[in-house]
C-alpha cells in the first residue's frame, strides 16, 4: 500500500488527484465516508475526472467533458460515451486519517 494522502486533505476537496508514479495519475473521491480511488483520466477522452460532479446517491462521478458517468464502487462506465470500464484501486485509512491505496497494475500499464 502507498501513502497518497489523507482525510483532512480530502474532506477539503472531495475530489483530489494524486500520482502513485509519474504518468499514474489517481482520482480519489469519498462518498458517504467511504474512499474511492479510481484512475483519473475518462476512458472516453482522457479528462480529468477529479474535476467532475459526484452523485452521492448513485456513487458516480461524470466527466467534464462529454458527461460519461462511471460507478466509484466498480468502475463500470454507465452512461455513454465511455464503454471502458475504470481501474479501481483499493483503499484503507489508518487511525491518523492517512489514506493508502494498492498499487493494482492496471490494463493499460
Amino acid at each position: 500500500m502507498i501513502a497518497v494522502s489523507t482525510l483532512h486533505e480530502l474532506s477539503q476537496r472531495q475530489n483530489q488527484l494524486v500520482w502513485l508514479e509519474t504518468n499514474w495519475p489517481i482520482a480519489l473521491f469519498m462518498v458517504g465516508g467511504q474512499v474511492y480511488a479510481v484512475d483519473a483520466h475518462c476512458t472516453h477522452q482522457e479528462a480529468w475526472l477529479h474535476e467532475g460532479d459526484v452523485n452521492a446517491d448513485t456513487c458516480e462521478v461524470s466527466c467534464p467533458l462529454h458527461q460519461a458517468r462511471f460507478n466509484l464502487q466498480t468502475g463500470k462506465a454507465t452512461h455513454g460515451p465511455a464503454a471502458a470500464p475504470l481501474m479501481v484501486y483499493p483503499t484503507q485509512v489508518d487511525s491518523a486519517g492517512t489514506i493508502y491505496i494498492e498499487p493494482i497494475t492496471p490494463w493499460w500499464r
